[in-house]
């Protein structure tokens, strides 16, 4: 609400208007205001889909980031679970009661719903590890792959049975098969392992597998379909023998509820049909293998419309695709699922583009104006990397310092370079670069040219001509894989890397993380002393390459402020300590610093020693993988979470500003004082809030003081400045001023801080003054209006103030009477 004792004057309301007016256009209230809000990109790893048997519009997806249920055949998603600690893996419908539906996941158990995938409720009464989920072809038994044992049951989930331990040698229970024609027949592959039981899961005995490793069963009749690591086979007697019907690593297989003549299997390079039996194949997804963005990536499950046989769903590590015409042409059919993994975020300063460099799925663009997401000619990248068509190995992005629109992305067999923020790529091959990850590349000189790299098993490689040739810098002996690299915003040549040592002693290899430290662009290395091992995350003040912050998996942030050879502990973020997977730090005020962990958002705005708190979300899929500040507005925040996708924060606090004590009629020449102050209602923090006050013209004398940060003085402008405001806090300001000349004043007061404010109206306070001449040094009321702005006289006169003036007259020396004449 407004707050004045005053009443302004018209004009002086005109110019509040328009200054709120003009504020509002400059901060935009958006989407994201003070909560997290998705903004993309849509997709992300699918890992299971299941089509309900009696009504063909709906449809369950088991996702990285939950379970997504569809209404429309998959053309909409609507996330319906995401309350638990583990990605679905698996869904199972039961085939006579369609609306009983059941997930299973490592960490998150078994959920059931009873309403057709709206609602879900952990099961309780099951406390295992869950691998995958069946029901048997007749719905009798429900079936639950622990690590070494099967779980059945009888009633839905109400109780359970424990099976006998398969095997004492395996160490994960990998792929279930229940036999078409008994219930009670079970196949199971455990890495190079299978197993039969014919009693249920009670007991177990070696079972022939047609390869290595099963990733997908299909049964119809007597034959057995297998996708596997090398190829798809069948047996027609139950696993006795198997024949290869497909080469090339196979993830999924599935068979055409209404033909089985027809076999759908999903290879890393598309997706293959049979129209007879396994005999012949063709790929249906384009003639060439990735070649369009509607492409899901690597294919971990196919379901077929059982109503509409040319309608068919594939779930991949990079989203859905559909097709309705069996497919001769397909589309993206993932919108509302956000399933997007372990994304870094990179912020474009200059542009309004947030980068996201997602392994596996691609590379995005985040409109910061819009929020809109785009993705990065993923399909010329497939191409350029060459290995696997269906994948990228995107595991880290460039964005060229100084020039937004300038992209290395690392491939398996080089780099990729773009001029055009990704709208087209050339690759630069190099042979130090074949069958390597590159997990990170930085720049380390001012004119971008000369850059590092780090990769997954080979240590440093340089490269002095901006990406195009590579060569390997000095090994880090001693030091293994290497976590993280990051060059200083403000010195390019400084560079922080945490890398693996493995530790002397134990009979079993065991290893910890710790921090290095090159002052000479990665050509040496010294060894930093930290004060905890298991480093996780470092990030660099963007304007001091000698304050860092470093977080660890057990005790939180640690801060530096010599370039890492001192440390001190931070205040642990509120709740609890958990282990940080990511720091952000406010380029334009590096004070503010934010932290992720893997439940909540914190925010920091005096350099880490004290936090707010963002986002609470307790447990659900996924946890904080990557923070990233908007260069453009640094009140946007954005938090890619695995397997979420990325949501935006825009934090805008509500400041107000009340006139607490003033004089509204005064003396010419003599001090007058006014009071105000400036509070934040929340709900964050405002950093550099600034209060003016316009005095009239021609003040003299002026001083001011704050109780929160300190006051300058420039004619007669008053401006106070508060580094922080925390919630509830205020900063009360005493202004002193003289003001020469006689008349009516309006004394105008604001405030602003770094941040969108919510509401801009409790922002502005006028006050309007009288300025009379005093008589004997009183100011005499009346005269003069007590805020509308009158002059002069008018109103009525007390009779304590006759009495006054008639002893002002009194004590006045008599006039002596002047000569005639």
């Amino acid at each position: 609400m407004f707050h004045s004792e005053w009443l302004p004057t018209r004009a002086t309301v005109l110019r509040t208007f328009a200054l709120a007016f003009s504020i509002g256009l400059t901060w935009p209230a958006s989407a994201g205001t003070n909560t997290f809000t998705p903004v993309g990109p849509e997709g992300g790893g699918v890992n299971d889909l299941a089509w309900h048997p009696a009504d063909a519009n709906i449809v369950y997806a088991a996702t990285n980031g939950g379970i997504y249920r569809s209404t429309d055949a998959g053309a909409h998603w609507q996330l319906v679970h995401d309350r638990i600690n583990e990605a679905p893996r698996a869904l199972a419908v039961h085939p006579s009661q369609p609306n009983r539906v059941f997930a299973a996941g490592l960490n998150s158990h078994v959920l059931a719903s009873t309403d057709a995938g709206a609602t879900w409720t952990t099961l309780d009464n099951f406390s295992e590890p869950a691998w995958d989920i069946e029901y048997s072809p007749d719905g009798s038994v429900l079936y639950v792959v622990s690590i070494r044992h099967i779980f059945r049951s009888t009633d839905h989930g109400a109780t359970w049975q424990q099976g006998g331990e398969i095997s004492p040698t395996i160490n994960m229970t990998h792929t279930l098969l229940i036999d078409s024609a008994d219930p009670q027949v079970l196949y199971v592959t455990a890495s190079t392992e299978g197993f039969r039981s014919n009693d249920g899961g009670q007991t177990w005995a070696p079972w022939l597998m047609p390869a290595t490793t099963v990733e997908d069963f299909a049964m119809v009749g007597s034959r057995i379909w297998a996708a596997t690591y090398q190829g798809t086979f069948f047996s027609d007697n139950r696993g006795t023998s198997w024949t290869a019907a497909l080469a090339g690593t196979s993830m999924a297989v599935t068979v055409d509820p209404n033909d089985p003549q027809i076999v759908y299997s999903g290879t890393l390079h598309g997706l293959q049909r049979s129209t007879d039996d396994g005999a012949h194949w063709t790929h249906i997804r384009g003639s060439v293998p990735g070649s369009t963005s509607d492409d899901a990536g690597t294919t971990r499950s196919i379901a077929v419309d059982a109503s509409d046989p040319d309608h068919l769903l594939i779930a991949g590590s990079s989203g859905i695709s559909a097709t309705s015409d069996g497919g001769a042409s397909w589309n993206a059919s993932h919108s509302g699922i956000r399933a997007l993994g372990q994304a870094k975020l990179i912020s474009a300063p200059g542009s309004d583009r947030i980068y996201v460099q997602a392994p596996y799925e691609g590379l995005f663009a985040i409109s910061a104006a819009d929020g809109s997401s785009v993705g990065l000619n993923n399909p010329q990248l497939r191409q350029l990397d060459g290995i696997d068509a269906d994948t990228i190995d995107a595991y880290s992005l460039l964005v060229v310092p100084g020039s937004p629109d300038r992209l290395l992305a690392p491939i398996v067999r080089g780099v990729a370079h773009s001029a055009d923020g990704g709208i087209s790529w050339t690759a630069h091959h190099d042979p130090d670069f074949v069958n390597e990850y590159v997990t990170e590349v930085v720049s380390t000189s001012n004119d971008n040219r000369t850059l590092l790299a780090m990769t997954l098993t080979r240590g440093l490689f340089e490269s002095v001509d901006g990406g195009i040739d590579w060569a390997p810098l000095n090994p880090l002996n001693g030091y293994e894989v290497m976590n993280a690299l990051v060059s200083a915003p403000s010195n390019p040549r400084t560079l922080y890397l945490i890398a693996r040592v493995e530790l002397a002693g134990g009979q079993l290899p065991t290893f910890e993380n710790v921090l290095l430290r090159s002052l000479d662009g990665g050509a040496n290395w010294s060894r930093l002393v930290t004060p905890d091992p298991q480093l996780v995350a470092v990030a660099v003040d963007p304007t001091d390459d000698r304050t860092v912050y470093l977080s660890s998996l057990l005790n939180g942030l640690s801060k530096s402020t010599d370039g890492g050879d001192h440390w001190a502990r931070l205040p642990v973020p509120p709740p609890s300590p958990l282990p940080i997977y990511a720091i952000a730090i406010d380029p334009q005020n590096p004070s503010i610093v934010y932290s992720g962990d893997t439940e909540s958002i914190h925010r920091s705005v005096d350099g880490g020693q004290s936090w707010e708190t963002l986002l609470d979300d307790g447990p659900r899929v996924g946890y904080f993988w990557s923070l990233v500040v908007d260069a453009q507005r640094p009140h946007n925040l954005y938090a890619s979470i695995a397997g979420q996708g990325v949501e935006q924060i825009s934090i805008e606090p509500d400041l107000e500003l009340t006139a607490t004590s003033a004089s509204t009629r005064v003396g010419s020449g003599i001090s007058a004082a006014y009071s105000f102050r400036a509070s934040n209602a929340g709900p964050f923090a405002a950093t550099n809030v600034r209060t003016q006050v316009q005095l009239p013209t021609g003040a003299t004398n002026v001083s001011a003081t704050s109780t929160n940060g300190t006051c300058s003085v420039a004619a007669n402008v008053v401006t106070c400045v508060a580094s922080a405001l925390a919630v509830d806090a205020f900063a009360d300001i005493t202004i002193n001023s003289t003001q020469p000349s006689v008349g009516n004043y309006a004394l105008q007061a604001s405030t602003e801080g770094d941040q969108p404010d919510t509401a801009m109206a409790n922002n502005t306070v006028t006050t309007n003054i009288t300025v009379v001449e005093p008589i004997g040094g009183v100011i005499v009321e009346g005269g003069g209006s007590n805020g509308g702005g009158g002059g002069g006289g008018g109103g009525s006169t007390s009779p304590w103030m006759l009495l006054a003036l008639l002893l002002l007259l009194a004590a006045r020396p008599a006039r002596r009477p002047q000569p005639v004449g």
